[in-house]
């Protein structure tokens, strides 16, 4: 059996890189030897994961059951895989931790492969494999979050004009509202979202 483990920490949200993790539709996108990948049996609780994975002298796809834990700014996804045509076993968590406004990762993992000599090989590429592997989703959490951010800015501008200062105040430290609004403007347009918001003041008589 090999093991690795690594940690550092992540300049994003610890639930915004938690998403990104456990969005494994998404992983053929952006992870290196990752071609393709697909979710099925989906719950509250996790979800099966198939990828396909091609490392040029070898291709193949396996599936493995994900957990998800969600605790209060601790999170993790584990995945687990054993007795198919790639693995003996496979087992890895992403442990997520708040550490102020960023993230604190752990990601360790532990596997076994069917083949005697990609076992063997694989000892000698390990660190590389891991090493581009979490650099990998670190660069995609620090793209996505920099345009979340712009986005939430570009949000900000368009209404601050049509809002009194105290009404103001409470929406720059309403994240939640930020998003939910950002997400109007992109979908239902500039009126739709002001008339959002204006109900919503009105409710919160604000």
């Amino acid at each position: 059996m090999i093991t690795h483990n690594q940690s550092r920490i992540i300049q994003v949200p610890v639930k915004f890189l938690y998403d990104i993790i456990k969005d494994v539709e998404k992983y053929h996108q952006f992870l290196p030897w990752c071609t393709a990948s697909r979710v099925f049996n989906k719950t509250q609780n996790g979800f099966d994961g198939e990828l396909e994975i091609d490392f040029k002298i070898y291709k193949s796809r396996y599936l493995s059951k994900v957990s998800l834990i969600n605790l209060e700014d601790h999170y993790q996804i584990i995945s687990e895989s054993q007795n198919n045509n790639v693995f003996k076993k496979l087992y890895s968590v992403w442990d997520l931790r708040k550490q102020e406004q960023y993230c604190f990762a752990k990601y360790s993992i532990e596997f076994q492969f069917q083949n005697i000599l990609f076992q063997q090989v694989s000892q000698l590429f390990l660190n590389e494999v891991v090493h581009k592997t979490t650099e990998a989703f670190e660069q995609r959490a620090m793209k996505l979050y920099e345009n979340h951010s712009q986005n939430q800015l570009d949000v900000l501008e368009l209404v601050k004009d049509q809002l009194n200062q105290k009404q103001l105040k409470h929406l720059q430290n309403n994240k939640q509202l930020i998003e939910m609004i950002n997400e109007m403007h992109k979908n239902a347009g500039q009126e739709r979202m002001m008339n959002y918001l204006q109900d919503y003041f009105f409710q919160q008589q604000i």
